[in-house]
């Protein structure tokens, strides 16, 4: 399944002390989905190279080239990360808040499968692969 796939791929690499327990939590998420149909997280404004990869079947071995500059990567990110979050997060300025809050004010990141919270992991897996090298 795609779920087993993006796990394998995921494991492998960056070597970052956080990064496998957030790909085992995220599996764990994604499985306890199980019975909800995928969902799309909003794309307007996510990196570009998302939407490349995607049309390029998702391969596994895709390195984006426009990573080359990882600050404004992270940046565009950022942004998108930002946008899809529940405004219910988002102060005026600073962080966005670190609250845990009811599972239905979570609708707008709460996106099981391929087009889902699966997206933001590929976006972090790319942008640690490029500040790790």
């Amino acid at each position: 399944s795609w779920l087993k796939t993006a796990q394998e791929q995921f494991m492998g690499k960056p070597k970052l002390p956080a990064w496998c327990p957030l790909v085992q939590k995220w599996v764990c998420l994604e499985v306890s989905y199980r019975s909800s149909q995928a969902l799309n997280l909003v794309a307007l404004g996510c990196p570009w190279d998302v939407g490349y990869w995607a049309r390029s079947r998702r391969a596994s071995t895709y390195s984006p080239q426009r990573i080359g500059n990882s600050a404004d990567f992270s940046q565009q990110f950022q942004e998108w990360w930002r946008s899809i979050n529940p405004d219910w997060r988002k102060p005026n300025d600073g962080p966005m808040l670190q609250v845990k809050g009811p599972a239905d004010l979570w609708s707008t990141i709460r996106k099981p499968g391929v087009n889902g919270l699966y997206l933001v992991l590929i976006c972090l897996w790319w942008w640690a692969e490029a500040e790790v090298s």
